[in-house]
């Protein structure tokens, strides 16, 4: 049976499970686990026509995806997440708008799936839980099944990205299971022995004769292997004894029994072979010790009577080193207002950062952790904290990062103090002798540690008789602003900011200009302010 038939076959078999659908009919749509995006993170348009599909690859693991759609401030979603066991979770409907592709996402669908692009990690039950939602996509909504309408997010006009969904991503593979084709080319060898997909979707030739050993899943691909593969003994804790979890999909048939094999590559490396084992196991934990910074490679062998199968090698590298994770700020001791944000520096020998956690912690109960980011995709080396610390309180905070490869490092935890924000006016003040002739220059300053653009200025000036002469807001962040040459007489005035969501007011300040008692006329002295850094439109959240 050549690869095109037995991929027919098979998919015939997941339609009807499914639905009773045959190949080439509509069938039922997936299991698929509703879990909503942020409202922030999308756009409700309630219809829309939809033309394409865009495939991605998450950079992390499904649940990182799902938790960083719920975050209001990633700006980014996507409709569906596929994950290595072929589980599907729908974070936006199809009828909204998901952002995923930039300039691509008004008619579009984005399927992200666990992975990343760089590493061969493509599932079996990945290739075909994606397949077959996308093709249900296109039956329902009648896109055509082609590349032209099924594509990369690198595939996407004016896209800065280089890979996604990556290099390993077998677009042939995919496609035959998309439309179920058949495919009767044959092996490289020249032979009609059938083909099955491997972890990364390559095609390796299935022996004829003895039974079939499972496909490698993790890790593969010339992988690299860090903690994340790494499982503790029970019992092994103290003396820091490792083993590597290799795991495998379920052959079908399977075979009697199922033996891993394990070796240090190059001449005279150290060789592993495991007992037996069960044909139903899908992992193994290695009991062998291995060495940082070595190249590894592992195959399984299936056993049915005296016959004996050897798959083909998998090749990875052990990395058990941390990468260095250092605070920036706050720092022990120092003062912040409201919510700060965050800071921290990661070092990796050129590797970016994969993800990170914050966590934040009260000083005098280290052990109640009042805030956890969760872990959060992507590079950054800054996080804004949630509002709702206490001032007058002294909190702990640490960061973890992560390279991806499974090796976790903690910054040391850094206390600060949250103080309550406030805003000083500098001038003027007192006796102003020349500001009858010349403008009087409005300063003012964000105090108690306030950084960062501020939300909004609001500027208020009155008389000594209370009359208000000047009330104006910008929607910017200015620190002073120019009145034109005041008439003789008592004045206050006072500047109110917006930051964290509230108006912070600076006391009221008074001042005199020497000269005749008339008072000015408020419509003209307000028509004569003007910021001096920047002048917009009034912010309506200012007022």
């Amino acid at each position: 049976m050549t690869f095109g038939r037995r991929c027919w076959t098979l998919l015939a078999t997941f339609a009807t499970a499914m639905g009773g659908a045959s190949p080439g009919a509509a069938q039922d749509r997936p299991p698929v686990r509703f879990d909503s995006a942020h409202p922030a993170n999308q756009t409700r348009t309630g219809t829309r026509r939809i033309t394409h599909v865009v495939l991605h690859t998450i950079e992390g693991s499904a649940a990182s995806a799902r938790n960083w759609f719920k975050n209001p401030r990633a700006r980014v979603s996507a409709h569906y997440i596929v994950d290595f066991d072929g589980s599907i979770t729908q974070a936006v409907r199809d009828e909204d708008v998901a952002w995923h592709a930039r300039g691509f996402n008004r008619n579009s669908i984005g399927i992200e799936h666990a992975g990343y692009a760089a590493r061969n990690q493509w599932t079996e039950a990945q290739y075909r839980a994606s397949a077959a939602l996308v093709r249900w996509l296109c039956d329902r909504y009648g896109i055509p099944k082609d590349r032209d309408h099924i594509i990369g997010h690198v595939e996407v006009p004016g896209t800065r990205h280089r890979t996604d969904p990556g290099p390993h991503f077998d677009w042939d593979l995919y496609m035959r299971l998309v439309r179920g084709d058949g495919d009767d080319r044959p092996n490289a060898a020249g032979d009609s022995a059938p083909r099955v997909a491997g972890p990364a979707g390559t095609a390796h030739p299935v022996p004829r004769l003895g039974p079939r050993p499972p496909a490698p899943l993790r890790p593969g691909g010339d992988q690299l292997v860090g903690l994340l593969h790494v499982r503790w003994r029970e019992g092994d804790a103290a003396s820091g004894y490792p083993g590597l979890l290799l795991e495998w999909t379920r052959a079908d048939p399977a075979p009697k029994a199922l033996r891993v094999q394990l070796q240090e590559e190059g001449e005279g490396g150290a060789r592993y072979e495991s007992a037996p084992l069960s044909a139903a196991a899908t992992s193994h934990r290695v009991a062998a010790r291995l060495r940082h910074g070595r190249r590894y490679r592992w195959r399984l062998v299936a056993q049915d009577g005296l016959r004996r199968v050897a798959g083909p090698w998998v090749s990875f590298r052990t990395d058990f080193l941390p990468p260095r994770v250092t605070p920036r700020w706050p720092l022990d001791g120092d003062a912040t207002v409201g919510a700060p944000v965050v800071r921290w520096r990661y070092e990796d020998d050129g590797e970016a950062q994969a993800s990170f956690r914050v966590f934040v912690a009260e000083d005098a109960r280290p052990e109640r952790i009042v805030y956890d980011s969760k872990e959060l995709n992507g590079p950054a080396t800054a996080h804004l904290l949630p509002a709702r610390l206490s001032p007058g309180r002294v909190y702990r905070w640490r960061v973890m990062g992560y390279d991806g490869r499974g090796n976790p490092a903690f910054t040391p935890w850094q206390r600060f103090r949250v103080e309550a924000p406030r805003v000083e006016g500098l001038s003027p003040v007192g006796t102003l002798e020349d500001a009858a002739s010349a403008p009087v220059l409005v300063r003012w300053r964000l105090a108690a540690g306030v950084h960062g653009p501020t939300e909004g200025v609001r500027l208020q000036v009155e008389r000594a008789d209370g009359r208000r002469v000047v009330d104006r807001v910008w929607g910017s962040s200015a620190r002073e602003a120019a009145l034109s040459a005041l008439p003789g007489g008592e004045y206050r005035w006072r500047v109110g900011v917006r930051a964290g969501g509230e108006v912070l007011w600076s006391a009221w300040i008074s001042f005199a200009v020497p000269g005749p008692g008339q008072g000015p006329h408020a419509a003209g002295l307000s028509g004569a302010v003007g910021a001096a850094l920047e002048d917009r439109r009034p912010s309506p959240a200012a007022r």
